[in-house]
């Protein structure tokens, strides 16, 4: 039985109990009936409203299911180790001088020879030039 069936149920009591409404007890009666009637009412549209509200989220938690599958790509287990293939070629590490943050950088990043720091967002410039370095290693070496 619902709320609004009981509370009409106790409302027919009252009445098969011949109170008389313009006494103490039939006005004191009468209000409170009227107050669980409208807290039944309420209560029931709370009800209705949390079954909407919890519809549309399970609606939103799959659609957020779907795009995390498509942005974070979990059924692709290749990516996982993307440090270690040989196929992408040298991986350089660098520091950056304004934030500190540790940036990774490819050949095709050298190539540019700049990239935004994905911490700061600082535009870092580099160039690669080994001949200097080679040049004085030997020199150590000698």
């Amino acid at each position: 039985m619902e709320l609004k069936e009981k509370v009409a149920y106790l409302k027919g009591m009252v009445e098969m109990a011949d109170i008389n409404p313009a006494s103490k007890e039939g006005k004191l009666t009468n209000a409170l009936l009227q107050v669980l009637e409208e807290m039944s009412e309420t209560i029931a549209d709370l009800v209705s409203a949390n079954s909407e509200v919890c519809e549309l989220l399970e609606t939103i938690d799959k659609d957020l299911g779907d795009v995390e599958s498509v942005v974070f790509d979990e059924d692709d287990d290749e990516d996982d180790n993307w440090m270690d293939d040989d196929d992408e070629g040298e991986i350089y590490e660098a520091v950056c001088p304004s934030c500190g943050e540790q940036v990774y950088i490819d050949e095709e990043m050298l190539d540019e020879g700049e990239m935004i720091c994905p911490g700061c967002g600082e535009k870092l410039e580099f160039d690669l030039d080994i001949s200097g370095i080679d040049a004085d290693e030997e020199e150590d070496g000698e």
